[in-house]
């Protein structure tokens, strides 16, 4: 009986398209935001992980599911709540994995020499447990996580809950990366989104990735004007855009 073939990615960007692909297969709206589109219309910064805003139904759950862990013979999925707060890498480059989820720390390199274990990614998937840690994220509307254990990356899918994030998708702009057409959530809709993230959180981060925009980019001033007064972040925008 021959083993299954896994996808051998090689880089974040690869592990992007090989998602998007997943996403356009079962006709999933979607779109890229966070680390990833700040390095499409802004400077390019270290992230960590890929985030997905999708549009997902229940219908499409289970193929998803087996989609994403075909990707990587130890890949998995988990709703966010199961992440310690303060996730840590184990490794360097490549060779390093978020922890925090039971059996991850059972690898014992980044190519999954050894198997998981009682709780590992195989065994999950035989419980069917990636499917129920996704019918559990569209209930609960939070997010759930793929980890791509070989490359040492996370991928959080962010489930559609407003009309902001129905508004995000329908504004998504076209990039090309690596020959795939990709959805980048638009520049104005990343500053806004930005904008809620530091209104909840306040990390600084947030501004710099909004000014980073904002330098690199042309927006519609009044589109952001408009929105940002509607959810109440104005004052934080008008703030900084008078620095640049």
């Amino acid at each position: 009986m021959s083993q299954k073939k896994f996808k051998d990615i090689q880089d974040p960007e690869e592990l992007l398209v090989e998602v998007v692909k997943i996403l356009h297969k079962l006709k999933i709206p979607y779109v890229i935001t966070g680390g990833f589109a700040v390095a499409i219309w802004g400077k390019p910064r270290f992230t960590a992980d890929i985030d997905v805003v999708v549009e997902l139904l229940p219908k499409n759950i289970e193929t998803l599911s087996q989609e994403l862990c075909a990707l990587d013979e130890y890949s998995y999925l988990v709703v966010s709540e199961f992440l310690n707060s303060d996730t840590t890498r184990k490794g360097s480059g490549k060779h390093s994995f978020p922890v925090g989820v039971t059996g991850a720390n059972k690898v014992s390199d980044a190519r999954g020499r050894k198997p998981y274990g009682e709780h590992g990614s195989r065994a999950l998937a035989s419980d069917n447990v990636h499917v129920d840690m996704i019918k559990r994220s569209l209930s609960t509307g939070k997010e759930f996580n793929f980890i791509h254990v070989s490359l040492g990356m996370k991928v959080d899918f962010w489930i559609v809950d407003s009309e902001f994030d129905k508004k995000r998708i329908s504004r998504a702009v076209r990039k090309k990366i690596k020959n795939q057409n990709v959805s980048f959530i638009s520049p104005e809709d990343l500053v806004l989104s930005k904008l809620l993230w530091y209104k909840k959180s306040n990390l600084e981060r947030e501004l710099r990735d909004i000014q980073s925009v904002l330098k690199h980019t042309k927006v519609d001033l009044k589109y952001i004007q408009k929105k940002s007064t509607e959810q109440s972040t104005v004052d934080i925008f008008q703030n900084l855009h008078k620095k640049l």
